[in-house]
């Protein structure tokens, strides 16, 4: 948990989203605070009561059809974060409706936790966590 906090653990992804993105790597650098219902992550480009920061770094991997495979590396853990500052820009995840995309499967987006780096908590190592794709 100190790791968390003291955000040293690296979390790596990969998305698939609507659309594309200008330039083929940069950072999302957003202010976030939740809906009234709290449902929902609510994205400005400046600061805001109840927002806070939220940073992530993005790589396209592919473009296909209309659609952007990427790499992203949330620098914060925001509530929703890579899907609703990925709406914001433009490009909702796949499958994510509440943030504007079309449907893909019932209750499932196409978001994938690829990798997580922390230090091993007793060998102080690192440890890589990786978990493969599933099948679609």
């Amino acid at each position: 948990m100190a790791q968390f906090e003291a955000r040293s653990v690296r979390k790596v992804y990969l998305a698939e989203v609507e659309g594309t993105l200008a330039v083929p790597s940069g950072r999302l650098e957003h202010f976030i605070g939740r809906s009234a219902d709290g449902r929902s992550a609510i994205v400005r480009e400046v600061p805001f009561e109840g927002g806070q920061p939220a940073h992530t770094e993005y790589r396209v991997l592919e473009e296909r059809d209309g659609r952007t495979l990427l790499s992203l590396e949330a620098k914060t853990g925001r509530f929703h974060q890579l899907r609703a500052q990925l709406a914001h820009i433009g490009c909702p995840i796949v499958g994510d409706v509440r943030y504007g995309a079309s449907a893909w499967r019932p209750n499932a987006i196409r978001l994938h936790a690829q990798y997580l780096h922390v230090q091993h908590p007793v060998a102080g190592v690192p440890l890589i966590l990786e978990a493969p794709l599933p099948p679609f």
